[in-house]
């Protein structure tokens, strides 16, 4: 993959990204729609409601805030994208801010909210090894993605 973007890196502006930008967000939608249809299915053979904890006072709350936290750390290329605007007013800036904030708090909250209730107390720290709904099949949405 570093291969493949080794080229488009070494342009000056942003407009090399515009094409891969789309395909990285299809592919994250796609992920998110995958999570909330597979979800109910998966509540269906594992949910328990003995089992369902909304929120857990332990040390690991740290390292949930820091995930958080840097989790929008797309901000960084904020300069670079204000570069490359036509007319880069503080208005259209907060604007793609506000955008991306919210585009970004949607796909982990869905991701989050489906993954923890697909398990509950099993689930595994990334999503893609959850365990399938059949066992010895392999779930080739979830490969895709």
């Amino acid at each position: 993959m570093n291969l493949l973007m080794l080229p488009i890196c070494l342009k000056r502006d942003l407009s090399a990204m515009a094409s891969f930008n789309f395909v990285r967000i299809i592919a994250i939608a796609y992920f998110v729609a995958l999570i909330g249809v597979q979800t109910p299915f998966y509540m269906e053979k594992f949910f328990n409601w003995d089992d369902l904890v909304l929120v857990k006072w332990d040390y690991n709350i740290f390292s949930g805030f820091a995930i958080s936290v840097f989790a929008y750390t797309c901000h960084s290329n904020l300069f670079a994208v204000k570069i490359e605007l036509n007319n880069p007013v503080k208005r259209r800036l907060n604007k793609i801010c506000l955008r991306a904030v919210v585009y970004e708090c949607i796909m982990y909250c869905t991701i989050s909210v489906g993954g923890y209730l697909s398990l509950l107390k099993e689930t595994p720290k990334l999503i893609i090894q959850r365990k399938n709904l059949t066992k010895g099949v392999v779930d080739w949405f979830m490969v895709a993605g």
